[in-house]
């Protein structure tokens, strides 16, 4: 039952600030006149996904869970790689149809809780059709179906994917589940980011899950903060740079992203999820899509 609505949750301060060191030189940072307003905010967003091919960046990820009073950090990379048609009209395609083809895949090397930093590589696949878990120092590979072959599925949309992603979010979806506001930029924002906030100017989205929305239940907040960049060929593009998620029991959780690179080549190994080979040493879990007409809720075949 979501009770605080209005909750601010703990801001974490930490390490985090140092990841932005430095921005890539070949993207200059654009400056707005004026405040946009969050529907400008949401049109910008949406019109900066078509021209999003591919996006890498580092990423430090932040949980604080409330009850236990613990902080864990992760740091690490991820890639994002859409298919769609940056010239294709998007009046002439369904709302199905104008879902494009996206894969991403995080993958987090080190580990911090408290002063305890640890190298425990995992890594996380969408490839269109299941996520993909995969464990090298447990020698744990999990696939998990989430969509039919040809089925369209969007792991991006908030609450879908494995975790929160501020990228590639679409207006109408976010709308249909949250109240958008656009507040001064520093309002939430965690204090070790005021001084990049101020230099780079960054925009900040505000959202709040609206009553009867399975968001209402998963979510307090979400604050996006963005960094407008212009390139040679695509224009301004806004690219996230911090994402704070408040839980109604007060777990919060801080996304960053750093050294952002934007469509350039991806090596297609990153988004590769084959299984390890048989006689690997490896514990294997495929969990296909469950059938609804079924009882069974998961079909696991382990392959030693």
């Amino acid at each position: 039952m979501h009770t605080t609505p209005t909750r601010q949750g703990r801001l974490v301060r930490g390490p985090l600030a140092a990841l932005f060191a430095s921005l890539p030189a070949a993207l200059v940072a654009c400056t707005a006149s004026a405040a946009p307003t969050a529907t400008e905010i949401l049109d910008a967003v949406e019109q900066s996904d078509e021209k999003l091919s591919s996006l890498q960046a580092k990423v430090s990820l932040t949980n604080t869970f409330e009850l236990q009073g613990d902080t864990v950090i992760k740091q690490g990379s991820l890639a994002y790689q859409s298919n769609r048609d940056p010239d294709a009209d998007p009046e002439t395609h369904s709302k199905s149809d104008d879902i494009p083809d996206r894969r991403l895949a995080v993958t987090f090397d080190q580990e911090v809780v408290g002063v305890r930093r640890e190298a425990d590589p995992k890594t996380y696949i969408f490839d269109g059709e299941s996520f993909v878990e995969i464990r090298p120092a447990d020698k744990q590979y999990i696939r998990t179906q989430v969509a039919r072959p040809g089925e369209k599925f969007d792991p991006l949309t908030l609450g879908e994917g494995p975790f929160p992603s501020p990228i590639g979010q679409r207006k109408a979806d976010i709308l249909e589940r949250f109240e958008a506001a656009a507040p001064e930029r520093l309002e939430g924002l965690p204090e070790p980011y005021h001084a990049y906030a101020k230099r780079h100017e960054l925009t900040q989205l505000h959202l709040t899950p609206k009553e009867g929305t399975d968001a209402w239940e998963e979510f307090d907040q979400i604050r996006i903060w963005y960094r407008i960049y212009t390139d040679s060929d695509d224009g301004s593009v806004w690219v996230p740079q911090v994402m704070r998620v408040v839980k109604p029991i007060g777990d919060e959780m801080v996304l960053v992203l750093v050294d952002p690179r934007i469509n350039e080549p991806i090596d297609p190994r990153t988004f590769d999820t084959r299984p390890p080979p048989r006689g690997a040493g490896w514990n294997v879990l495929i969990k296909p899509l469950r059938d609804p007409t079924s009882d069974a809720t998961t079909d696991a075949t382990p392959r030693p």
